[in-house]
C-alpha cells in the first residue's frame, strides 16, 4: 500500500466504527474486491470490516 488512513464514523449500535481509506501502489490491486477479500483472509472476523 502507498497510503492508508483510518477514521471513526458514528454508529448507532457501537457509538463509533472505524473506516479505512487505502491508496494502493500502481499495479498492486487489479480488482475492486481483491483488497477486502485479502483482509478477510488474514484478519479475524472481528477485526475485518463488515462493509
Amino acid at each position: 500500500m502507498k497510503e492508508c488512513y483510518a477514521v471513526g464514523v458514528p454508529d448507532g449500535d457501537l457509538g463509533e466504527m472505524p473506516v479505512a481509506f487505502v491508496v494502493a501502489r500502481p499495479g498492486c490491486i487489479n480488482e475492486e474486491d481483491s483488497l477486502p477479500q485479502h483482509i478477510r483472509q488474514v484478519l479475524s472476523r472481528v477485526m475485518a470490516a463488515a462493509h
